[in-house]
């Protein structure tokens, strides 16, 4: 049950891709990490769940479960990946049961980097023509 396929994916992974419901649910009482991250980019199923926006798949996950907490390879927890999706229902199941610690969305590195370069005037500057600052 848990190794993986060609793109990293094992059976949980696929059933929930697939919307496979009671798939799932007969994996992970079978035994199968119900939180395995799946190799390419460390998503768990719940995550996979978010990406196909499929409620009811998030909420089996979170009944028998799943780490909502659980970050992929980016730093992203599942209620990150609701950020600019549809659903809303996902978004507020998920908002409740993720740390509060977790809930704002990580900075990435280049983001990070990026501001410590610059000064406090040219923070909010959109373009910079030589040396003169032009504001919209």
């Amino acid at each position: 049950m848990s190794c993986p396929n060609y793109s990293g994916h094992n059976c949980l992974h696929l059933a929930s891709i697939n919307g496979y419901i009671s798939l799932v649910e007969s994996l992970v009482k079978l035994g199968a990490d119900i939180d395995a991250q799946e190799q390419c980019s460390g998503r768990t199923a719940l995550h996979l769940a978010v990406d196909f926006q499929n409620l009811t798949l998030v909420r089996c996950l979170v009944d028998l479960g799943a780490d909502v907490n659980s970050l992929n390879y980016g730093g992203f927890t599942p209620y990150h990946l609701t950020y600019g999706r549809q659903n809303e229902e996902i978004r507020q199941q998920l908002y409740h049961k993720t740390a509060q610690e977790l809930r704002p969305l990580p900075m990435s590195e280049s983001d990070e980097s990026e501001m410590e370069d610059l000064s406090d005037d040219e923070m909010y500057d959109d373009i910079k023509l030589g040396n003169d600052k032009v504001k919209k």
